[in-house]
């Protein structure tokens, strides 16, 4: 657990959302299709090549597995980010004091585990905040989980955070969001400079 100062820090953490497809590229099925029907092939209009679909899904798969834990289209936003990669940029990272300060992001490479035929995979979050200097204002270790059961190995995962700093004089500052992988020791930071004005 981090220290605190005297200082007021409003935070709230949004869940995340999963998409959830059945079959196709989002997620690989536990128990997939006969085997006959896996592999069939597509040809591509391009170079009217067969395309083993099952075979580029096993590739992603041990890609994901190896990729270290990060986060993709990591931003601040203009509101939550109704579905997976559906946000919308924020323009500035300059706020007002208590203003609510989302943040938008997709967490990659984190790892599945097959139990009983279904899968579960999740985060731990802990934050931070910082002066611009690297000073802890505050923060907290283990602030949020997000757990997830699912029939495939989902890799549509988005996380809408919010956060609302008060009690701090205007200047510059870094929210720092440090995902936890719970399948593995991956770990991931989004650092977010930030302002708060006159």
């Amino acid at each position: 657990m981090f220290r605190h100062s005297s200082l007021v820090i409003a935070f709230i953490l949004m869940l995340s959302n999963v998409a959830i497809a059945q079959t196709g590229g989002w997620g690989t099925p536990v128990n997939p299709a006969p085997k006959q029907a896996e592999r069939a092939p597509i040809v591509s209009e391009k170079d009217s090549k067969p395309i083993d679909l099952a075979q580029a899904e096993k590739a992603l798969e041990q890609a994901w597995d190896a990729s270290p834990l990060f986060a993709r289209n990591a931003m601040f936003v203009r509101e939550p980010a109704p579905m997976f990669g559906a946000f919308s940029a924020r323009a500035s990272n300059l706020f007002q004091a208590g203003e609510e300060m989302l943040t938008y992001a997709e967490p990659m490479g984190y790892l599945h585990r097959i139990n009983a035929n279904v899968v579960d995979f999740g985060l731990n979050i802990d934050f931070l905040l910082k002066s611009k200097a690297g000073r802890i204002i505050g923060g907290q270790e283990n602030f949020k989980s997000v757990s997830f059961v699912s029939n495939v190995r989902n890799r549509e995962l988005m996380l809408n955070l919010s956060m609302r700093v008060t009690g701090v004089p205007p200047g510059e500052y870094v929210l720092e969001w440090k995902l936890k992988d719970q399948n593995s020791n991956k770990v991931a930071v989004i650092v977010q400079p930030f302002q708060i004005s006159q």
